[in-house]
């Protein structure tokens, strides 16, 4: 089927429901035969961007976005997705540009405002971070997933009874945000409050048992209240979790999981 004998709408339609369908690169063809006959056609520009960023080719994601936005300076869509694009590779000025533009497009955009929140705080501005974060409870104060950024925020900045509200906040608004659990065991424990440290990272771990941050969290709580049977069996069986990101253990000897005692052999 010609499908470019169609209205070049229509093509968009296709080529948007052929993502949908997961056929990628029949979509990328048809795109691109839109771009041969048009060169200056946004959308399909735009939607090229996505299927690079969705393949993760960072970079041709880059320059597509870059020549959708030489196309129309005014969208939205592309300044924040070439945001996304630019944090991905570490480019954090550029990834604020970005947001900051397509801000200044859509003011009151909750996602650009949380993404331009978490650039900052990667490029070390916890206070400018804050404010982005609380424009954004403003605008949707039941957002779990704000009130978690905000705490990490003002976790980094100092303000812990600040960064335990948020964390607290954001668990009351999703029970099973198992990040926030484990964030606010942490200030938990720097306070001394072991029991609900230990209590946050139970809950933690029953919504995400393989998470590995939190078996090596409480593994040292464990360890700092005494408790080292379970807190040294914890702290080896972190090595055996998928989300463990640690160069590959390399020792002769083999790890110790718990399983059996240690007397005599240390």
């Amino acid at each position: 089927m010609n499908h470019l004998q169609s209205p070049k709408n229509s093509v968009h339609q296709i080529a948007k429901q052929l993502v949908s369908d997961g056929r990628f690169n029949e979509s990328k063809k048809i795109l691109t035969e839109l771009l041969e006959e048009d060169p200056s056609d946004f959308l399909a520009i735009h939607m090229l961007g996505l299927l690079a960023k969705k393949a993760k080719q960072w970079k041709l994601a880059i320059a597509f976005f870059t020549r959708a936005l030489e196309t129309n300076r005014t969208n939205f869509a592309s300044y924040f997705e070439r945001g996304l694009v630019n944090r991905e590779l570490a480019d954090l000025p550029s990834s604020i540009s970005d947001f900051s533009s397509a801000l200044k497009i859509n003011p009151a955009s909750v996602e650009a405002l949380n993404n331009r929140g978490i650039a900052l705080c990667h490029a070390g501005n916890s206070a400018q971070a804050i404010v982005d974060f609380s424009k954004a409870i403003t605008l949707k104060p039941n957002c779990s997933q704000t009130h978690f950024n905000r705490g990490l925020a003002q976790r980094i900045f100092g303000h812990t009874n600040a960064a335990l509200d948020d964390y607290t906040r954001a668990i009351e608004l999703d029970p099973k945000n198992y990040r926030a659990l484990n964030n606010r065991a942490m200030l938990h424990r720097d306070l001394k409050n072991f029991d609900k440290a230990i209590h946050d990272l139970d809950q933690c771990l029953s919504v995400q048992p393989d998470f590995s941050e939190a078996l090596w969290n409480k593994s040292l709580t464990l360890l700092l209240i005494g408790e080292y049977d379970l807190g040294w069996e914890l702290y080896e069986s972190r090595w055996s979790t998928p989300e463990f990101k640690s160069k590959v253990r390399n020792f002769s000897s083999p790890l110790w999981l718990g399983e059996n005692s240690l007397k005599n052999k240390t």
